[in-house]
Order: structure tokens, then sequence, then C-alpha cells
């Protein structure tokens, strides 16, 4: 027998305790209260004494955005990697707090060497020594996840190999499980569940942090990078060692070069900064609008310069897909954002996007008609997405449209990016640079393939209604048939309807009265304007007596209408 979902939250006690003093020590009290961790035993005594996050983010010269990333970074790796995860999700949180949030570290100590060995040993069976020519037990880098060492393989091939950091998954799973306790209390007592579906969002995290556990799915993503990017000579993506691959460890090619991150940008003339610039945009945008994947994470410490000057991608850990029916929207929703069309931009996000049945549409529509003013006479070169990325979503979020999660790490991606170029030269624009794509794109999504293919996407919508009507028609007319009623009125205020009745057949006997005298006369004058007056029955003046007749006729029901009250 399931225990009640309030013992299942008890085993938690302790941590939500230690969740709830670090929130309140950072001035979040008000997310204590809102997620309803303040409703458990000893949580309500240590938010006491506590200021509001504007106070305290006053008082320490800080916005609400530093303290939530303060605080995720004291809660531990895990809350690290949620805050990560909540930096591509411009449909929850604005702005400001998505910039704090994108800065997160995920920064902690190394696990020593004789772990590393175990782990490889444990997954590839057979010792590091008898796997590698040469293995540096130093790591490159370590996360929260793994670390990387560099190794050489017995065929003198360069590689880095990736250990996942054993007990990471067990760790990750009982704070998952914790994160799931803590939508289950939102969703319960905070007053925005009706807003935000607590535990759905907190489902999408959790799948992306368990994807990110599975090297296996990290291999495939850089393999299908890899063939994607064949055609562009620019760029280059690491081969795959799969027979030193597993779940728990990864074995790539190891790129020669230097990372972004290392400012080597200083060193590239003009010319080789906006080539690279060019070649980085395309490696990236290509593939998401034609394959609909796509490097989801391609910040200066992920991108090389390599020897020969091409650019070459690192971390694949971070992989966005787009289906084919959702790059079509959103390209169409690129395409209506350039031609200036507010129409096709509404209709856009409403098939993109999850829009709630009580939006307000007409203003929906007048603020992307102000955003898209703001931008129209601007010229791709000087178009910021930086600035216009935000504020696309801002409205969004103001009109509470949630935007899926995918679509939220394409918008992080393009801001990722730009700030990547503008660190290779600070004047170049990613729509300058995409010029070109975009210019394929738009002949693609005008071609009558395309065409066709969106027809085909709304035929789930209309289409199998459509094919099921018959039958539909054909069970009410079964209804008929058996004597049964098909509808079931109910007349609650008799008097107002008889009225509203009345109103209705007088306006309707006006209006067809009106529609006929006007038929007649526009048939008279059209006869005399072909035949002339040469023709008996119209030397009659018809035309001027139908007119007085309906002046008359009007006026007399018009009189007794108005005498009646009913119009």
């Amino acid at each position: 027998m399931r225990r009640p979902a309030r013992y299942e939250h008890l085993r938690h006690l302790r941590r939500y305790r230690e969740i709830a003093t670090i929130l309140a020590r950072h001035g979040l009290n008000v997310v204590v209260e809102q997620v309803g961790l303040a409703r458990w035993p000893g949580v309500r005594g240590r938010l006491s004494g506590t200021k509001r996050p504007e106070e305290e983010a006053r008082a320490r010269g800080r916005n609400l955005g530093v303290h939530l990333r303060l605080a995720l970074e004291e809660l531990g790796p895990t809350f690290v990697k949620l805050g990560q995860v909540l930096s591509t999700r411009p449909d929850l949180l604005p702005p400001d707090v998505l910039r704090e949030l994108s800065r997160l570290q995920d920064r902690v100590p190394p696990f020593p060497y004789e772990l590393v060995a175990a782990q490889i040993e444990g997954e590839l069976g057979r010792p590091v020594e008898r796997l590698f020519a040469r293995f540096d037990p130093e790591p490159l880098a370590a996360a929260s996840i793994g670390q990387v060492h560099a190794a050489e393989l017995p065929g003198g091939q360069p590689v880095v190999v990736k250990v996942q950091r054993p007990g990471v998954r067990r760790t990750i799973e009982a704070d998952l499980d914790i994160l799931m306790g803590l939508a289950d209390l939102a969703e319960r007592y905070s007053p925005l569940a009706d807003v935000y579906p607590f535990r759905e969002i907190a489902g999408e995290i959790a799948a992306t942090l368990r994807a990110e556990l599975d090297f296996v799915r990290e291999a495939r993503n850089a393999e299908r990078l890899r063939r994607l990017a064949k055609g562009n000579p620019a760029v280059y993506i690491p081969r795959v060692y799969w027979e030193y691959t597993t779940p728990r460890v990864l074995t790539l090619e190891r790129l020669e070069g230097k990372k972004l991150s290392e400012d080597v940008a200083a060193s590239l003339s003009p010319a080789q900064a906006r080539r690279m610039a060019q070649a980085l945009v395309m490696a990236v945008l290509e593939p998401m609008f034609t394959e609909g994947v796509f490097h989801a994470d391609p910040h200066p410490g992920n991108v090389m310069v390599l020897e020969d000057g091409r650019i070459g991608l690192l971390d694949f850990g971070v992989v966005g897909h787009l289906d084919a029916p959702t790059r079509r929207r959103l390209t169409g929703l690129v395409i209506a954002l350039l031609r200036g069309d507010t129409d096709g931009l509404v209709r856009s996000v409403v098939a993109l996007a999850g829009v709630p049945p009580d939006v307000d549409r007409r203003r929906l529509r007048r603020d992307l008609e102000i955003l898209r003013d703001r931008y129209y006479d601007v010229p791709l070169a000087e178009i910021d997405l930086a600035d216009v990325i935000p504020h696309f979503f801002e409205v969004l979020r103001r009109h509470r449209v949630r935007v899926p999660a995918e679509l939220g790490l394409v918008g992080k991606t393009l801001l990722t990016l730009q700030g990547v170029t503008s660190r290779l030269d600070p004047g170049l624009s990613i729509l300058d640079l995409a010029r070109p794509l975009g210019r394929r794109l738009l002949r693609r999504y005008l071609s009558p393939r395309e065409a066709s293919r969106r027809l085909l996407d709304r035929w789930e919508d209309y289409g199998e209604p459509l094919l099921d009507l018959p039958v539909q028609l054909h069970r009410l007319l079964l209804e008929a048939r058996a004597g049964r009623p098909l509808f079931k009125v109910e007349v609650v205020e008799r008097d107002e309807l008889h009225q509203g009745l009345s109103r209705l057949v007088n306006r309707l006997a006006f209006s067809v009265l009106l529609l006929s005298f006007t038929i007649m006369m526009a048939a008279l004058v059209v006869a005399g304007a072909l035949l002339g007056r040469s023709e008996p029955v119209l030397r009659f003046p018809f035309i001027e007596i139908g007119v007085a007749v309906l002046a008359v006729a009007t006026s007399a029901l018009l009189w007794a209408i108005a005498r009646s009250g009913r119009l």
C-alpha cells in the first residue's frame, strides 16, 4: 500500500529544512512560502527575521538573480545543474535572473585517480594500462557529473576520456526526488499553480538531467553532429571511439588548438574573425533548421580554434532536438518577424507554444506588433539578438504563454552564439552572418513541397475530425430515428428570452424588407442602364415610386418597433 503523499515528504524533511534555511539566508523566503515549504515543522521559524528579497537585494547591492544563483551554488551540484537548465527557460524567468543563472559554474573538486581507474575497468572490462598506451592521472577538467582525462590509444591516437563520477547517479536521483516533492508541494499550496504546471516543469528538468548521465547518448549526439558538419569545411567535430565508450565512459578524439575562452580572438585579423564566426553560426543554425539537431551549449569554453584554422566543437552533453513540425513553425516565426507580418507572428506563436484559452490575443498581437516595429527598419547587421530575444520572451511570459523547453533552449543557444561572435568581433551580428542560410530557408519555406508539408501538419487538427464527421452525423440520425432528443435546452428566464427573440425577429424583418427593396431597385436601375427608356415597362416611374414606398414602409416599421421598445 502506497503511503500518503505527506508521509512521502517526511523522508526528505531534513533536506527541506536545509533548502529553506539556505533560501532564507539569501533573502528568498518568499520562494519558501510560494513553494509550500513554510508549512513544514521547523521551517517557519527559520524564516523569521529574514528580509524580503527586494530589501535584501538593496542591502547587498544585488538583484534577485544574484541571490538565486548564490543559493543554488550553496545547495550543491544538482541544484547548480538545475539552475543551468532553468537558464534555458525564458518563458519562466525574467531576463535579469536568466543572465545570472547562465553564470552558474559547475565547480567541484576532482575525484581520485583510483576511482577513475576502477570506474573504467568496471565499464570496459580491462585495466587502464591495458586499454590505453598512456593515461594522464591528472584531469583536464572536473564537473559534478564527471571529469576528463587526456590519454592515448594503443595505435597512437590522442583522445580524451570522460569518466562519470562514482555514485553521482544515486545522488542526482535523490535530489530529483526532492525536486519532484517540491513541485508537488507547489502544485498543492502555491497560488502560482494556476499559471505554472510545476510538476510538468520539474519532470522536464529531471529528464534533461538524466539525459546528461548517459554518455552513450552524448556519443550519439557527437557522431550525428560530426556527420552533419561534413558539408562545412570550416568546422570539425571529434570522432567517437565506440569500443572505448559505455554509458559511464566516453572516449573522443582529442583536438589540438586553443579555446576561445583563452582569448585567442585578439590574435585574429578581422577577416579571420568574421570567417570563424560565420563558420560557427552555420555549424549550429544549419543543422538546427534542416535536421532538427544542434549544439546547444556553444560557449567559448566549448569552442576551439584549431591549429589549421578551423573551428572545433567540444562537449555534446547538451544537444537540442526539434521535430519536423516544430522546425517548420519556427521557420515561419522567423520569416514572419523579418517580414513584419504580425498576424503570421501571432499564428506561429500560437502554433509553437501553449497559449492558455483565456489569453487576450488582441493584446498579445498588439505587444508583438510593438516589438516588431522596434526592429522593423533596422538593418540585419545592426540587430542585436541579445536585445531581441529577451524582449520577445518577456512578451510571451507577460501573457502567460508557456514555451516548450526545446524552444527555450533555442533562445538560449542564440544568445550564447551572439556572445561568442561578439567576442570574435563586437560588430558582428548573427542575423547578418546567417543571411545565406535565411535565403535558403525562405526559398524552401515557400516551395510547394513545404506548403504541402505544412498542410499535413494541420491534418491532425482538422483533417481527422473532418473524416470523422460522417460517423458523428450517422450517430445523430440514429438518435433522432430512435426518438431521443438531440439537444437539451434549458430556459432560465422565459421573459428575457421572449423579449430577446422579439428583438431578433423585428431586426430580421426590417433587414429582409430593406434588402428586398434594395435588390428590386438595383434590378430596375441595371435594366434601365442596359435597355434604356425605350422599353414601355421602363417608362413607368418604378424607381421613384419604389423609393417612396420603401421610405413609408421603413418609417412605419421603425415607428411600430420603437413603440414596442424591442429593437
